[in-house]
């Protein structure tokens, strides 16, 4: 994500690992 979107917003940081062995990480940035 945008680096002003993380200070505008909340950032999520989920890390997680799929039934594949696919390991996910994603950064979502939310503005509340």
């Amino acid at each position: 994500p945008r680096p002003e979107a993380a200070t505008t917003g909340r950032m999520l940081e989920v890390t997680g690992t799929t039934e594949s062995g696919t390991t996910v990480d994603l950064s979502i940035s939310l503005s509340v």
